[in-house]
């Protein structure tokens, strides 16, 4: 399974800080939609409107019908099975496990472009060793939705779970793009500012002229986060080995999402 993109992007904000900002959205509205959370993956639950009705619904007919004790089972089995409906969002838990490498890095650091396109990818390679993994051992368990089904509900296969952390981390990419352009836009205005401000705080003259500092962007940001996932899955599913694996492409990483500095 590969990872295709969108070239139809999203038009979004200017601001220098739009891939931090957009995540932080996304994580917003995430946790105004979420009713629990699992503390071990932390995947959102979310159960739909129509879907309680139905659980009350079934829970009423116990108490008003005369059900043998095989219809109790089953009702007692199609609630069971509906509780554990789950929706993961994986541009929330993208952005949340990527957060997480980033305080792992050296306080006080510059945080480049590049600095964040590694580890977005190496956020994708945890959440699908986890998902493997999970499917694997049969930890996972998760249902959607579907009107053929008896109960109302099927499982999710390892695949389609798959298929949707590709396609958060495919946004990533496209908003690692944007950001990126948008950077190298704002590069002049932030040199103006850091020569005015020169004469008045050198401190934030320094800030605004990191800013301006654009040479060390890759062009094609987002599609070569692609290509670094790619090699990684590649070389994951012959090994199954989420560290040797990450470790057979550190030089590709450091090739690909990195400009050498020359001397």
């Amino acid at each position: 399974m590969s990872i295709n993109i969108n070239n139809n992007l999203n038009q979004i904000s200017t601001e220098s800080n739009i891939f931090n900002g957009a995540n932080k959205a996304n994580t917003k509205k995430t946790a105004q939609k979420n009713v629990s959370s699992n503390s071990g993956s932390q995947t959102i639950v979310t159960i739909s409107k129509e879907s309680r009705e139905s659980y009350r619904k079934q829970v009423q007919e116990i108490g008003t019908q005369k059900m043998t004790y095989e219809d109790v089972i089953k009702t007692r089995s199609s609630i069971k099975e509906a509780s554990k409906s789950i929706q993961v969002d994986y541009n929330y838990q993208l952005a949340k496990e990527a957060g997480i490498l980033k305080e792992q890095r050296e306080n006080g650091s510059a945080y480049s472009v590049s600095n964040k396109a590694e580890d977005y990818v190496k956020a994708y390679a945890n959440l699908y060793d986890q998902i493997v993994k999970g499917y694997k051992d049969g930890t996972i368990e998760r249902y959607v939705e579907d009107k053929n089904s008896e109960t109302g509900y099927r499982k999710l296969t390892m695949e389609e779970e798959l298929n949707k952390l590709d396609e958060a981390y495919q946004k990533a990419s496209e908003l690692a793009d944007i950001f990126a352009e948008n950077a190298k836009k704002a590069a002049p205005a932030f040199r103006d500012m850091a020569e005015k401000m020169s004469k008045i705080n050198s401190s934030i003259a320094n800030s605004y002229k990191k800013q301006a500092q654009t040479d060390d962007i890759p062009n094609n940001i987002g599609q070569k986060m692609i290509t670094v996932a790619q090699k990684w899955k590649d070389v994951y599913n012959i090994s199954g080995s989420k560290t040797s694996s990450m470790e057979s492409i550190v030089s590709i990483i450091k090739n690909t999402l990195y400009i050498s500095k020359r001397s």
